[in-house]
């Protein structure tokens, strides 16, 4: 796809070129524009970085440090360590085990159970799911998963692990 010529560019575009270094000479010789829309060190796309490994190498590195191991309490496989998982489901499993904590609380204080399960009311349904889809990088497929909300299970798991029931990360891995 050819490139727009320097005087059909918007005048912000232009400004913003310039302020990168790249003027009407160097547009019109065709120089790289990533730098100038902030890709200097990060790809525009994740695909890139699997394409050109050694140019975001720095990138690649930085992303694969986040992937932690996460400990997750599904209905599926009960209690599990993944690794893989997007932002989004990663906060949403650190938020489920502060509404477990919560409901242990909250049976502590002498709460019925019936009033205590209702903190875990937000991951009834979709919003309790977890993977379905493929790592960055060309990784694993992460599963789909559901978070548990059942309090007989939540009851049952928590008399077989006592106390050390919290831990959300993985310290061995």
């Amino acid at each position: 796809m050819a490139r727009k010529g320097w005087n059909d560019l918007s005048p912000d575009y232009r400004r913003r070129l310039e302020r990168a270094g790249i003027g009407q000479i160097a547009y019109a010789a065709g120089v790289d524009l990533s730098v100038a829309r902030g890709h200097k060190e990060t790809p525009e796309r994740p695909t890139q970085a699997e394409r050109w490994p050694e140019r975001y190498a720095g990138y690649t590195e930085r992303r694969s440090r986040r992937q932690r191991t996460t400990r997750a309490l599904t209905v599926e496989r009960g209690e599990i360590f993944i690794t893989g998982l997007r932002s989004a489901d990663w906060r949403k499993v650190s938020a489920h085990w502060s509404f477990v904590d919560e409901f242990f609380r909250r049976l502590r204080l002498g709460t019925p159970i019936e009033m205590a399960v209702y903190v875990l009311r937000h991951f009834n349904g979709p919003k309790g799911r977890i993977g379905g889809y493929r790592q960055a990088y060309g990784g694993a497929q992460v599963p789909v998963y559901h978070l548990v909300t059942d309090p007989n299970v939540l009851l049952r798991w928590r008399r077989s692990f006592g106390a050390q029931i919290f831990r959300m990360y993985d310290d061995s891995r």
